[in-house]
């Protein structure tokens, strides 16, 4: 009755989606702090982009778009560089990159094949649909918005709409009690493992595996028996038929 969806690396790709931000919160940082040129590839290393490879620099099972993290490894790194307390400063950097990037929205987030088939198959057959994710809850709004799938989705949560975030159940548990749908009749559709554990914590009936972000189909099947290489593999009836 009720399906969670992860973003970044599940529906939109998580490749372009990180090196657009990585870039964008380096200009920003640089810029804040009057940094050398030659520390800007080091931010954007440090935010775990390889920009030789363009790829993200995959760490499963952690959250590796998740905000808070990247401005941890960041605040940590200017710290320690410039030996003066740069937490206040970063957080305001990256809001500069956040408002900076709702200009360039159509190359941060690139849909992935079968997402907008799918979403729009289980809306068509009455499932509900939510998503769990690990940016910001105004961040994920905007990305439903530019996609034009915002009418898809009863209910959204970011990781400031709980206390603990994935793999913890809270994120789950509150998109369950928003959509009225009991976790045994829930599955979640995520690439990462957090993803995974989440819905575990959660009680859910199942969770699909999605090799098409930041972990391969091989460490999926050590968490679920549900993998796929890409959404284009789920249909409404492999979907459903996992909480049944």
């Amino acid at each position: 009755e009720l399906v969670i969806f992860d973003s970044i690396g599940t529906l939109f790709d998580m490749h372009a989606y990180c090196h657009g931000m990585a870039v964008l919160r380096a200009e920003a940082l640089c810029s804040c702090f009057d940094l050398p040129e030659s520390m800007y590839n080091e931010l954007i290393s440090v935010m775990e982009f390889d920009i030789e490879r363009y790829r993200h620099k995959s760490f499963a099972p952690v959250n590796i778009c998740s905000r808070q993290e990247t401005l941890d490894s960041v605040i940590r790194y200017l710290n320690a560089t410039l030996n003066i307390d740069t937490a206040c400063a970063c957080k305001e950097s990256f809001r500069h990159a956040d408002d900076a990037s709702i200009e360039y929205l159509d190359d941060l987030l690139k849909p992935l094949a079968g997402a907008e088939l799918l979403i729009k198959s289980l809306a068509a057959s009455e499932t509900t649909i939510a998503l769990a994710e690990p940016d910001s809850y105004s961040r994920a709004k905007l990305y439903l918005e530019k996609a034009e799938l915002s009418e898809y989705f009863s209910a959204v949560a970011g990781p400031d709409s709980v206390n603990k975030t994935k793999p913890f159940a809270e994120q789950a548990a509150l998109l369950s009690r928003q959509c009225g749908v009991v976790s045994e009749k829930t599955v979640c559709i995520g690439d990462e493992i957090n993803d995974i554990l989440m819905a575990e914590n959660a009680g859910f009936k199942a969770a699909i595996g999605v090799a098409s972000g930041s972990t391969s189909s091989r460490l999926l099947y050590e968490y679920t028996p549900f993998v796929v290489e890409s959404l284009t593999q789920i249909g409404v009836r492999y979907a459903l038929s996992s909480v049944r």
